[in-house]
């Protein structure tokens, strides 16, 4: 086995100029995934709080039921006011300012330029651009949608082969549901 060697002159020179440029590109893939799966759980964590703010603006309304009073004679003499259940209500402006306050918070537009990103939270989100949205669901839900658009880094030239754009998307929503606990039950 020695011998096989020792006759291949060169064979290790070879040997890195394969691996070394293989490896650095492993290295590259692997930075760029990270990175986007950071912006990814950054960016669900910015939705699941705004969408979770904007459910938590809601009211509970008591439904109740009126009766009359009476005496042993049937005259009335008073109202007596009966709960017999509750519904719960989201005011969509109070909701949507909770919601963009948390969202401003969680990842702020200059946050996400420092990360190689586009984002803003004054456009609808769309498959042509970055933007932030939320809006209550039925009368107890509120709903946000994000995408950002990410710059590729390493793999920007691999990327403008395959596709017109510059930019990587990430696309993220949330639904979070407000409910009520009697405290008596």
């Amino acid at each position: 086995m020695n011998h096989i060697i020792n006759n291949q002159r060169g064979s290790l020179v070879l040997w890195a100029a394969i691996a070394i440029p293989l490896l650095l590109i492993l290295a590259a893939l692997m930075l760029d995934t990270g990175r986007f799966l950071i912006a990814r759980a950054q960016l669900q964590t910015l939705v699941d709080a705004s969408s979770l703010a904007g459910a938590m603006t809601a009211e509970v309304i008591p439904e109740k039921e009126v009766q009359t009073v009476t005496d042993d004679a049937g005259n009335p003499i008073g109202i007596e006011e009966k709960i017999t259940g509750y519904h719960i209500e989201i005011d969509t402006e109070k909701a949507k300012e909770a919601a963009l306050k948390t969202a401003l918070l969680n990842g702020s537009p200059s946050f996400w330029a420092n990360q190689g990103g586009y984002f803003t939270l004054d456009e609808t989100p769309d498959a042509e651009k970055a933007g932030w949205e939320g809006y209550p669901v039925g009368e107890d839900s509120y709903y946000t949608r994000a995408r950002v658009w990410m710059k590729p880094g390493f793999f920007a030239p691999v990327l403008r082969s395959f596709s017109d754009s510059n930019h990587v998307p990430i696309y993220i929503d949330s639904t979070s549901r407000a409910f009520f606990v009697n405290p008596t039950e």
